[in-house]
C-alpha cells in the first residue's frame, strides 16, 4: 500500500513506552502494545474480552528475537494464560474488530497468514513450530480479512516491528554492495533497517583471535537456526537473507574479525565504498 495514512497512537497510561491503542483512520480495527509489565492495565480493559490476533515478542536464552502468533475468542483470557505459561516474551500486540465483525474463521486465517509470512521473511525465531494449514473463506471474506492483515502489517512497521517483510522487500533498484577476504565473498544491501546480507553470501568461518567477542554475538544463533550453514572446511554460507544492525557489524560477520564496515563493502559496479557512497 503506497498511499498516505493517518495512525494514532493514544499514551494509554501517558507513559509513551508503556500501554498503547493503535488506530488508522477509516478503519474498523484496533491495536494494543502491551509491554509486559503494564499487562494488569490491559487485563482490566473491557475491549480486550473480545476476538483477535495476537503477537508475543521476546528474546531467546542466546539472543534470538522470538515470535509468537496466536487467536483467541478472548485475548484477555489468553493473555493471562500465557503470562502464566510462557516466560520468553515482553510485549503482546493485539489486534481485533472495533465493531465485532471478525469471526472465528477470520482470526484463525489472520494467525495462519502471519505465522506463514514470518517463515517467510525468516527474521525471529518462531515459537509456532510448523506453517498451519490454510482456513477456507469465502472470496470476499478473504479479501476483507486480506485488507484487515495489511493494516496490520502497517502499523507493525510503523511502530518499530517490520519482522513479517523480507529484508529486501523495502528496497527496489538498489546499490549492491560486496565485501571479500580470506574465505569470504558477500553481497549485500545498505537498507534504512540496516544492512542486510543477501542469502548464498559467504562468510570466513575461522575467527581471528584478536576479533572483539561482541562483535561476533549473532554468529552462534544465526548457526543454530539454519541462517548460516557449512560451505567447506574454510567458509560459512548464507541460507537467507539476514539483517545485521550496522555495515560494520555485517563485515564484521564476515570477514571473522574487527572491521569498519563504511570501508569493507564496495560497491559492486564501481568498486566505491560504502562511505563515498552514503556518507560523503
Amino acid at each position: 500500500m503506497t498511499q498516505k495514512q493517518t495512525i494514532k497512537i493514544f499514551l494509554a497510561e501517558g507513559n509513551p513506552t508503556g500501554l498503547r491503542v493503535v488506530e488508522m483512520f477509516n478503519w474498523n480495527g484496533r491495536g494494543l502494545v502491551i509491554p509486559r509489565d503494564t499487562l494488569a492495565s490491559a487485563l482490566a480493559r473491557e475491549d480486550l474480552m473480545t476476538q483477535g490476533i495476537y503477537l508475543l515478542l521476546g528474546e531467546s536464552d542466546n539472543a534470538e528475537q522470538m515470535l509468537y502468533v496466536g487467536e483467541s475468542e478472548n485475548l484477555r483470557e489468553r493473555l493471562r494464560s500465557h503470562h502464566r505459561t510462557k516466560d520468553f516474551w515482553d510485549t503482546a500486540l493485539c489486534f481485533f474488530s472495533k465493531d465485532g465483525n471478525l469471526n472465528k474463521a477470520h482470526v484463525k486465517f489472520l494467525e495462519e497468514l502471519l505465522v506463514s509470512e514470518a517463515h517467510a521473511a525468516g527474521r525471529m525465531q518462531i515459537e509456532n513450530g510448523n506453517v498451519p494449514g490454510k482456513t477456507r473463506l469465502l472470496e470476499s471474506d478473504e479479501a476483507e480479512v486480506l485488507i484487515f492483515a495489511e493494516h496490520i502489517k502497517i502499523i507493525l512497521s510503523t511502530i518499530g516491528y517490520t519482522f513479517l517483510k523480507k529484508p529486501t522487500e523495502f528496497e527496489q533498484e538498489r546499490d549492491i554492495f560486496v565485501c571479500r577476504g580470506p574465505d569470504a565473498d558477500a553481497r549485500g544491501l545498505y537498507t534504512s533497517e540496516g544492512f542486510v546480507v543477501l542469502k548464498g553470501s559467504l562468510a570466513r568461518t575461522e575467527i581471528v583471535s584478536s576479533a572483539k567477542e561482541r562483535h561476533l554475538k549473532r554468529r552462534p544463533a544465526l548457526l543454530a537456526d539454519g541462517a548460516m550453514v557449512e560451505h567447506d572446511a574454510r567458509s560459512l554460507r548464507f541460507t537467507r537473507d539476514v539483517v545485521f544492525t550496522s555495515p560494520s557489524n555485517a563485515a564484521q560477520n564476515i570477514l571473522a574479525r574487527n572491521a569498519n564496515g563504511w570501508i569493507e563493502w564496495v560497491r559492486e559496479s564501481d568498486g566505491k565504498t560504502l562511505d563515498e557512497v552514503v556518507r560523503k
